[in-house]
């Protein structure tokens, strides 16, 4: 299980079930970069399934944009691919 949310519920439930003491774990770790609130619409968008295109539509904005900003969001996480992008921002906890 990678997504760390789901994580936390599925061992919430198995203590429930075991009559275990709930642990929670501390605040999560902020991710080791920022993206900006433009950028974090654009990775959503992506992480939905949506093209360039699609998500250009849906921002209003050129599909060359969408592909810089992709740019700018991939090198900022240091990851070679948008897949790898989303991947990350999920375990990261940036998106649910």
């Amino acid at each position: 299980m990678t997504a760390p949310h789901l994580r936390r519920q599925i061992l919430h439930i198995y203590s429930l079930l075991r009559n275990e003491p709930v642990v929670t774990p501390g605040p999560p770790k902020p991710p080791p970069f920022r993206l900006t609130l433009r950028e974090m619409e654009v990775l959503t968008l992506v992480a939905t399934g949506c093209s360039n295109v699609e998500a250009a539509e849906h921002l209003t904005i050129r599909a060359e944009t969408v592909k810089t900003y992709m740019r700018s969001i991939m090198r900022k996480m240091g990851v070679r691919n948008r897949t790898a992008a989303v991947h990350a921002a999920r375990q990261s906890g940036l998106l649910d």
